[in-house]
C-alpha cells in the first residue's frame, strides 16, 4: 500500500475519503499529487517524497488514477535503470492506494518548480508524451537532495545503494 498525498483541489475530484491513520510500506515511500489543468486533457502531477522524482499522467478518468500511475511509474523505473525485481517489488507494493493531506512544504515547493517545467517544456501545447516530459524534468538538480538528481536518487533508493 502507498500513500497519495493530494492537494485540495485534487482530493475533491477523487472522491476519495481521507485516512491518515496508515503508513505505507513502499521503499520509495509517499507520493505526492496535483492536477495540473492543461487544455485539452487535465494532468495529474505526482512526485515522490523521498526522491523528488515525477511521474506525469492524464487525469482522467480519474477513478483509474491508481493504475494509470503505476504503469507510468514502472515504464520510468525501467527507463533509468532500476534492477527489474526491485520494480517488480514496489509495484506489488503499491496495489493499494490510501488518500492523505500534503504533510511537506518542501515537496510541494518542488511540485511548484516542475510546474514551471511542464509550462516550458509545452512550447505552446499539452505535452504529448507525458513519459519523455517526466524525464527530462527529473533530470535536472534539486535543492533538497543536495543537488543530486531525481533520477540518480530513485535509483539508487530502489537498487539499495
Amino acid at each position: 500500500m502507498f500513500v497519495l498525498r493530494g492537494t485540495q483541489k485534487l482530493r475533491k475530484r477523487l472522491k476519495m475519503p481521507v485516512s491518515p491513520s496508515q503508513a505505507g510500506d513502499t521503499v520509495l515511500g509517499d507520493w505526492y499529487a496535483d492536477l495540473r489543468p492543461v487544455r485539452p486533457k487535465h494532468l495529474v502531477l505526482l512526485v515522490n517524497d523521498r526522491t523528488r522524482f515525477p511521474v506525469l499522467v492524464h487525469a482522467s478518468p480519474l477513478t483509474s488514477l491508481q493504475p494509470r500511475f503505476c504503469i507510468a511509474l514502472s515504464k520510468q523505473l525501467c527507463a533509468i535503470g532500476a534492477a527489474d525485481d526491485a520494480i517488480d517489488a514496489e509495484m506489488a507494493r503499491m496495489d493499494t492506494m490510501r488518500v492523505d493531506k500534503t504533510a511537506s512544504r518542501s515537496v510541494l515547493a518542488t511540485m511548484m518548480d516542475y510546474r514551471f517545467m511542464l509550462e516550458a517544456y509545452m512550447d505552446g501545447g499539452p505535452p504529448h508524451d507525458l513519459h519523455a516530459v517526466s524525464m527530462k524534468m527529473a533530470l535536472g538538480p534539486c535543492g533538497p537532495l543536495d543537488m543530486e538528481s531525481p533520477i540518480d536518487v530513485t535509483r539508487s533508493a530502489l537498487n539499495g545503494a
